[in-house]
């Protein structure tokens, strides 16, 4: 952060920081209380952090806000050699990032591949891979949840959903790892180059069974993608690859998240944990309230077509300015969470946004939200015989994300 960045009545927060990656909470406080539209620099431009709930919600829905950053005034295009050329045109492809009738066009052919009757279909496939995959730590007194079971299962759904074959989802799961590690805007460059020659081959890959499934259509997404219609209108092979690797690097990642957080907040709560054994229905309410508790983004991004005022005086963000939405800190804004510090399985959550909200909402939260209860289902009956150590996580050092690289464990008798 930059002295210049910052408005004069604020205090310097280091958002990059390894105390704010292990637990952000304390600094999101100080924002929403002293700077909840925090200015602060942001590669070569300024962005504007937006802390407080009203804020977030309000600027999370505003039609006068685009994801495109191509509109965004410190946007700077690649050159054809720059690694970073392959994730912005990724983005700038991806349906999140066109808006009107263009995004409308997408969503409306893509929802026929998700609909609720391919999810149904697909759920006991994914029932029994976190099943086997939870099976692979029994007997074993110490492992690590993030790289043997968190970060495996949503990428390995993922391969399964769009129709990978089995076969395949192992180097399937090696391309998603190099490019959610590359997905942050201050990724190393050595990172961004191994990210990027994993998306090449990921893009061979897919245009291979694209062109597959053209021919002789499966019961998986990309068949589903490939028959979507409405009149003459039909997705492009480009319109389908860009889904498949935003779902992969997006979605893979924040369930990723979501099991890990949720898991740790059931261990550091050995009450709610043991009410959760007791009642395990009550699964669901776990995810739900990890989503709002401990949010596996850090914020969402938005870039402001025309100036867009706050009201009563909270701030501005200009046309082609970058606005930060911290969903993180939203939920724990007590003006709308009561005691929002506190994990509560039976709080009221229908203000959360922890998927977004309105046309730009997540396609996959059905998806991760279910990921998410059917991980916590097989881990239960063995987490009150877990420990970890707070000390051996790695948390990952992600302006944008909120997420671990390593998360150590050991049995206790």
């Amino acid at each position: 952060m930059t002295e210049a960045a910052r408005p004069d009545f604020a205090p310097a927060f280091d958002l990059l920081s390894p105390d704010f990656h292990a637990d952000p909470f304390p600094t999101y406080r100080a924002m929403r209380e002293t700077a909840p539209l925090y200015e602060m620099s942001f590669g070569a431009a300024t962005a504007r952090f937006a802390t407080r709930f009203d804020d977030v919600a309000k600027l999370i829905s505003d039609e006068r806000l685009t994801m495109n950053m191509t509109a965004w005034d410190g946007y700077a295009v690649a050159g054809p050699d720059d690694p970073r050329a392959r994730f912005v045109a990724m983005t700038v492809d991806s349906m999140s990032a066109r808006d009107g009738a263009e995004h409308t066009r997408l969503r409306r052919l893509v929802n026929q591949g998700f609909t609720p009757r391919a999810m149904a279909a697909f759920d006991a496939n994914l029932a029994r891979l976190v099943r086997d995959r939870a099976a692979m730590l029994d007997g074993r007194s110490d492992f690590d949840l993030h790289r043997d079971f968190s970060k495996r299962v949503p990428v390995i759904a993922i391969a399964r959903l769009i129709g990978v074959p089995e076969e395949d989802e192992a180097r399937f799961a090696d391309w998603a790892d190099d490019m959610v590690a590359a997905a942050d805007p201050f990724a190393p460059d050595p990172v961004v180059i191994r990210a990027a020659a994993a998306m090449d081959a990921l893009e061979d890959y897919l245009n291979r069974l694209i062109a597959e499934r053209a021919g002789v259509a499966r019961d998986d997404l990309l068949s589903n993608l490939l028959a979507a219609r409405e009149s003459a209108d039909r997705l492009t092979a480009g319109e389908i690859l860009a889904l498949c690797q935003s779902l992969l690097v997006a979605g893979s990642e924040t369930t990723t998240n979501l099991i890990d957080l949720g898991v740790k907040a059931l261990l550091d709560r050995p009450e709610v944990l043991r009410s959760l054994e007791a009642r395990p229905e009550r699964i669901p309410d776990a995810v739900e309230e990890t989503l709002r508790f401990d949010h596996p983004g850090k914020f969402l991004s938005r870039v402001a077509r025309e100036d867009v005022a706050l009201g009563d005086g909270r701030g501005i963000v200009p046309k082609g300015g970058l606005a930060l939405l911290g969903i993180g800190a939203a939920h724990r804004d007590p003006d709308v969470f009561a005691d929002p510090d506190r994990f509560d399985l039976d709080r009221d959550r229908r203000e959360a946004i922890v998927f977004g909200k309105g046309r730009h909402s997540c396609l996959g939260s059905r998806l991760a939200r279910r990921e998410g209860a059917l991980a916590l289902e097989a881990l239960l009956p063995w987490l009150g015989s877990i420990r970890y150590d707070p000390d051996a996580i790695a948390w990952r050092r992600s302006l944008i994300v909120r997420g671990m690289e390593s998360f150590p464990m050991r049995r206790v008798a």
